[in-house]
């Protein structure tokens, strides 16, 4: 069993090598940055405090032809530009609708968890604290 749980680890941080992080709370992306770095150690981290900025970036790799990331994990309710207008966005772009994104929020609204599902790139829908173990549950 043990040696299950380590390639069980070893898939998880070999299949994540980008990390998006989009979280306005500067403590919550913070705790959420830390349990990704520890347990998943990508090669290429990057944190925004705002949606508008993702897709600055996201438009910024796309112009340089690099690698878009494996994984964003999504906050919903942020100012200027909210988690729902970013999903609305990215599934416009071909360049980033083969990025899964994975919604991470303190919303106990039934709603949302249904409307994250009209999402094709969507792969999920966690529940804030952040635990890379529910990460790993989704797949």
């Amino acid at each position: 069993m043990r040696m299950l749980a380590q390639f069980s680890n070893y898939f998880f941080m070999t299949m994540f090598d980008s990390i998006l992080i989009i979280e306005d709370d500067v403590i919550t992306s913070f705790l959420i940055e830390r349990e990704v770095n520890s347990k998943l150690q990508p090669k290429k981290i990057k944190v925004f405090n705002q949606a508008t900025l993702a897709l600055d970036y996201i438009n910024e790799l796309k112009e340089k032809n690099e690698k878009m990331p494996d994984i964003i994990l999504l906050d919903l309710n942020m100012p200027f530009m909210d988690g729902w207008d970013f999903l609305n966005i990215i599934n416009k772009i071909h360049h980033i609708v083969a990025t899964q994104v994975v919604v991470v929020s303190s919303s106990i609204n039934p709603s949302d968890l249904e409307r994250t599902k009209k999402y094709q790139n969507v792969l999920g829908f966690i529940s804030k604290p952040f635990e890379v173990e529910k990460l790993m549950a989704l797949y």
